[in-house]
């Protein structure tokens, strides 16, 4: 599949898979014209880690992760993904912080509407 037909497939733009590739989350074969060539390979890796961006785990967690498992197909996920180096620590917990605020206000949005809703309702 080309980096179009994933992006629609997999529902992420096409921004995404581009910073994906250029983090090192994953390489994409090329064809002579230079167009990228999607396998199920690589469809199921980019699942993995959309699931994993979708709980909040940052780029460089996926990446430690992804790592670790080339290396060890054994290697225990939930330790690797949780256990950042010293030179990511901050980096790691900012980025989880940052996606948890973000959150946290969508969450408050939505409450903000119900409650008015409701007092709409009932008054």
């Amino acid at each position: 599949m080309k980096r179009k037909e994933v992006s629609q497939y997999l529902q992420l733009t096409m921004d995404t898979l581009r910073n994906w590739e250029i983090n090192g989350l994953l390489t994409v074969k090329r064809k002579e014209n230079g167009y990228r060539i999607y396998t199920q390979e690589d469809i199921n890796r980019l699942k993995i880690i959309r699931s994993l961006r979708c709980t909040n785990y940052s780029l460089e967690s996926i990446l430690r992760m992804l790592n670790a498992l080339s290396k060890n197909p054994a290697t225990n996920i939930r330790e690797v993904l949780d256990t950042p180096s010293l030179e990511e620590d901050i980096v790691s917990v900012c980025d989880k912080l940052i996606t948890s605020l973000k959150s946290a206000e969508s969450n408050a949005k939505q409450m903000k509407r119900q409650i008015e809703s409701m007092k709409y309702k009932f008054s």
